[in-house]
C-alpha cells in the first residue's frame, strides 16, 4: 500500500505513524502553528528511513536560523598550501578590471 501525504501525494514511507507526523509537521509549517520540529522528530522516530522528512527538518531548521554546528558535520580536508596560478588564468585580468573599477588605475 502507498501512502499519500496531505495533498494526495505518494510519500517515501510505509508507516502509518511516520506519514501522520509528517502530515502534521506540514500542517504546522503551513500555519505557522504548532511544533514543527517536534512532529518532524516523531516521523523520524517512526521511519528513520523516510528521506522527505530530513529535507523539511533541515529546512524548517535553516530558516530558524539554527543548523547544527560545524563540528558535527563530515569535514573535508582542505591542502594548506597555496594554489599555483595556470598559465592560462586570467585571474590578473579580473584583477585590473576590479582596480580599475575603483579608479586605482590609469
Amino acid at each position: 500500500m502507498v501512502l499519500k501525504g496531505r495533498y494526495d501525494l505518494q510519500i517515501s514511507t510505509s508507516s502509518d505513524a511516520a506519514r501522520q507526523a509528517y502530515v502534521e509537521a506540514v500542517d504546522a509549517i503551513l500555519s505557522a502553528t504548532g511544533n514543527v520540529e517536534s512532529a518532524l522528530d516523531k516521523s523520524i522516530n517512526a521511519d528513520p528511513n523516510f528521506g522527505l522528512v530530513y529535507s523539511a527538518k533541515a529546512r524548517i531548521l535553516q530558516l530558524k536560523g539554527k543548523m547544527p554546528m560545524q563540528n558535527n558535520l563530515p569535514r573535508r580536508q582542505l591542502s594548506q598550501q597555496p594554489m599555483q596560478q595556470k598559465e592560462n588564468d586570467n585571474t590578473h585580468r579580473f584583477s585590473s578590471h576590479l582596480q580599475l573599477g575603483r579608479g586605482q588605475l590609469g
